[in-house]
């Protein structure tokens, strides 16, 4: 993550994690250790994943319905309004991140898919984000707002 770097929060998790946590705190790492038995800090990370990506990817598809309908500044406006969330940067931000790591991505949420299945969630919605993440490196920028 560009704007934090080495900084960037890390969930560790294992028989070692707390020492790893202490051992690499003088470096400016921002590491937390949810204890001792592996999956949790994977699990945290795969449903957070599917939070911001199927925002992202719902954001991208409100995005681009609503300037094809010229309509685009007053449903953010009102979303924002509503939210009091300025969701009208966030779209801007993520949509050219959606579109330059679109294929990554799409990968990312077809796993968290199967996180989803191995947890008996049946994955609707993180199925339609990973497909609206495929193509959004195929819309043409003018579209996209990169």
């Amino acid at each position: 993550v560009p704007a934090h770097g080495h900084r960037v929060p890390i969930l560790l998790a294992g028989a070692h994690a707390e020492a790893l946590c202490g051992m690499l705190e003088p470096y400016g790492m921002r590491l937390t250790s949810v204890g001792t038995e592996v999956g949790p800090a994977s699990t945290t990370k795969m449903l957070r994943s599917a939070l911001i990506k199927g925002t992202e990817a719902l954001l991208f598809e409100c995005r681009l319905a609503a300037r094809a309908a010229g309509v685009e500044e007053r449903v953010f406006a009102s979303a924002s309004a509503t939210m009091g969330f300025d969701w009208g940067s966030w779209a801007e931000y993520a949509m050219g991140r959606l579109a330059r790591h679109a294929d990554r991505r799409a990968q990312e949420m077809r796993e968290v898919s199967e996180t989803l299945r191995e947890l008996g969630v049946e994955p609707i919605v993180v199925d339609a984000a990973a497909r609206r993440i495929s193509r959004a490196a195929e819309q043409p920028p003018a579209e996209e707002g990169a």
